[in-house]
């Protein structure tokens, strides 16, 4: 873990060995018809109820795993994700004050934004690094809209 990463988190509260009771969070996603795939859960019962913050030079982002407060009433946002991705895809918190973000089964970490799903890292820690260290953009994985252009726009010579 960076250790700018690091201290982050120990500023929202979290230290080595963290562990909360993620049904708190789990129950009432379920009542709700989420599927709950095992990264969830793991990442619930480290970080869950934590806000993690970057502030400086003009820029502020955060990541705060409350899953429930994120996406209460947005299970059929997360069986969209699951469908077009190919794997269970479960909510774990608020990027950037506004996008629900989900982790895959396979680890990956997305946001969806109002037209567009975007990557922040093909792991939690990936996208800890995107929020704390500011230290790559966000990928646009999928356009929701007809006719929208990626945003951000990939660069020259990307794949998405």
């Amino acid at each position: 873990m960076h250790p700018e990463v690091r201290h982050a988190l120990v500023e929202a509260g979290w230290r080595p060995g963290r562990r909360v009771d993620p049904s708190l969070w789990i129950s009432p996603l379920r009542q709700e018809g989420f599927q709950i795939n095992e990264r969830a859960r793991a990442i619930l019962c480290e970080y869950g109820g934590l806000k993690v913050e970057r502030q400086g030079k003009g820029v502020s982002d955060n990541f705060d795993f409350d899953p429930f407060d994120a996406a209460s009433g947005l299970a059929d946002e997360a069986e969209m994700l699951t469908m077009d991705y190919g794997e269970v895809y479960t909510p774990i918190g608020m990027w950037s004050g506004q996008y629900v973000s989900y982790v895959g089964e396979c680890g990956r970490v997305v946001a969806v934004g109002p037209g567009w799903d975007w990557k922040l890292g093909d792991s939690l820690e990936e996208a800890l690094e995107l929020v704390v260290l500011g230290n790559r953009e966000i990928e646009c994985i999928k356009t929701r809209v007809a006719g929208a252009a990626p945003f951000p726009a990939p660069k020259p010579g990307s794949t998405t």
